[in-house]
């Protein structure tokens, strides 16, 4: 990969993979990098390297073009992912379309757009490549990413555009969003459960692997017009996966359930109308809340009173109606007699998070994704397990403050 001496545009340069993009074209590659950027705000993190810096909105076509003008290649990472429906559309769809003529205008020697697995829908079957159809699922990001990406094939078929498409798997890595961040924060915050034990396949892809296959279609001559699916070097179920969030985080924060009960755990709750549908809400999903009024000596004492003066069947059905589990409160460290070897664990009170009904077949389908066409054109060679992915993650995750 010989990028020296080029000049690269890349949108989205303040996002997680835009980031590493643009660290790793500086620092290895030597390459002059504009990057053009929403907010000049989210810019910190660029503005360590001689980086040029270009305001502007995804669908100002003028802007685009003006920021290409000169460039070698172009790196399409960005996305719509604030606003309203509309506007995250018109910024991924529309916006792609201005990227595409700015390419044009400037006549690029490759635009590189970052797409992603989801342009194939929910998972199905043993193995997903290259030929397997895309679908419309009704999610707002996986359709309209799909929409780009026909975008750019079609300049290629209709306007000789030299276009690469890389659709990434899960990505994670330092800086990471959703599958990175956002599960460090949602297993320190409660206990995910995991669909059937987590028994399905997770596919995910360190950053820099991610970074790596789009410098390589960014420069091999067989990539022009090519679709990628970029993932890791060996299959990991999501068990797997969780437990290195759960070794970073320090302490067991999954549980194991079954799809079909976290499906009906997960319907969209009717809203509340009274104070104390409301109130009823939050003692059903806020066990520790539940425990402090328990254990509180004035709060709790209506409970007490109706546990002591109601009949324990009558009484335990009508904690399954209302609150949906036990209201018990837990058991304290046994007497010497009755266990004279053992204490009590401590209770885990943080509540238990189910994912949303529309991420359920992702993590139960046991689709692996291969990656054997990016491996045979561009000479794709993912250097990071998972062991090794989440070791770095976990240093960059305490720097970060984001582990206990």
């Amino acid at each position: 990969m010989n990028l020296s001496n080029t000049t690269a545009l890349v949108t989205g340069g303040t996002g997680f993979i835009g980031g590493r993009l643009v660290e790793t074209l500086v620092l290895q590659h030597g390459v002059k990098v504009r990057a053009y950027v929403r907010d000049l705000r989210k810019s910190i993190r660029l503005a360590r390297f001689n980086v040029e810096l270009i305001p502007g909105e995804l669908t100002d076509a003028d802007a685009l073009k003006r920021a290409a003008q000169g460039c070698d290649y172009v790196f399409h990472c960005a996305f719509g992912a604030t606003g309203s429906a509309r506007q995250q559309r018109d910024a991924t769809v529309a916006g792609t379309r201005a990227v595409i003529d700015a390419a044009g205008h400037a006549n690029v020697k490759r635009l590189v757009h970052l797409s992603t697995l989801s342009v194939y829908g929910d998972l199905t079957g043993a193995a997903l490549d290259e030929n397997a159809p895309r679908r419309k699922t009704g999610d707002l990001y996986g359709d309209t990413k799909l929409e780009a990406e026909e975008l750019v094939l079609t300049a290629h078929r209709e306007r000789k555009l030299p276009v690469a498409v890389i659709q990434p798997t899960v990505v994670y890595g330092p800086f990471g969003g959703w599958w990175t961040n956002g599960q460090i924060e949602r297993l320190r915050k409660g206990r995910f459960a995991l669909p059937n034990g987590g028994d399905g396949v997770c596919n995910p892809v360190y950053v820099d692997d991610v970074v790596q296959s789009m410098l390589r279609a960014a420069t091999s001559p067989a990539a022009v017009g090519e679709v990628f699916l970029v993932s890791g070097p060996s299959a990991v179920t999501w068990r797997e996966y969780f437990a290195a969030i759960e070794q970073m985080i320090g302490r067991p924060s999954t549980v194991a359930m079954d799809a079909d009960e976290i499906r009906k755990r997960s319907r969209p709750p009717r809203q509340p109308r009274t104070v104390f549908g409301w109130a009823l809400q939050v003692l059903r999903e806020r066990p520790d809340i539940r425990q402090r009024i328990v254990n509180s000596p004035l709060l709790g004492l209506p409970y007490r009173l109706a546990s002591k003066l109601t009949p324990r069947g009558l009484m335990r059905a009508i904690k399954r109606r209302m609150l949906g589990e036990s209201f018990d409160k837990p058991a304290t460290n046994p007497s010497p007699a009755a266990a004279p070897s053992t204490v009590a664990a401590p209770v885990d009170t943080r509540p238990i998070i189910y994912p949303d009904a529309a991420s359920l077949p992702q993590f139960t389908a046991k689709t692996r994704v291969l990656i054997d066409k990016a491996r045979r054109l561009i000479g794709y060679d993912p250097r990071y397990d998972l062991p090794r992915g989440m070791a770095i993650t976990s240093r960059w995750a305490k720097w970060a403050d984001l582990l206990p």
